[in-house]
């Protein structure tokens, strides 16, 4: 998360000259709504501002936000995709691998004999991958935290 940062909207330069009202916009909080997928209209209401000054003042911190929720989730999925999740592993075809469904040419195979370079793995080989990855997909948090925390 990123370093405790407080935003003002623009305050008066004269003592008694009016102006507009001086918010205290806690960037950390601004963090958390945009985590959980809140749009800057929400977040602005519930900080009780417009959606300009969030979207103006913090549009670093929501695209922070966004990429950070963005790469867990998509690790995630992966990660479900690896162990067996039937449904996980279509979606990700069709979504990364640009594969579909009902192929557009049908490719007639009159092969007699298997193919040479079949790849057979063991339950342990499987079980070791989803271990490095997993150190892999842990990691990107603490490193991320740490290049932010600078």
């Amino acid at each position: 998360m990123p370093a405790k940062k407080r935003t003002l909207t623009k305050v008066p330069k004269k003592p008694g000259q009016t102006g507009r009202k001086l918010l205290d916009i806690d960037e950390d909080e601004v963090y958390r709504y945009a985590m959980v997928g809140m749009p800057t209209t929400e977040i602005a209401l519930m900080l009780g501002c417009n959606e300009a000054t969030i979207r103006k003042r913090f549009s670093e911190t929501l695209t922070k936000a966004k990429a950070r929720i963005n790469s867990k989730l998509r690790a995630k999925q992966i990660q479900l995709a690896l162990q067996g999740d039937k449904t996980m592993l279509v979606w990700l075809g069709k979504n990364m691998l640009n594969q579909s469904d009902s192929p557009s040419v049908a490719i007639q195979n009159n092969l007699t004999s298997s193919p040479s370079h079949d790849i057979k793995r063991t339950k342990e080989e499987d079980e070791a991958f989803l271990k490095m990855f997993e150190k892999v997909v842990s990691g990107m948090g603490k490193a991320s935290n740490k290049k932010e925390d600078k």
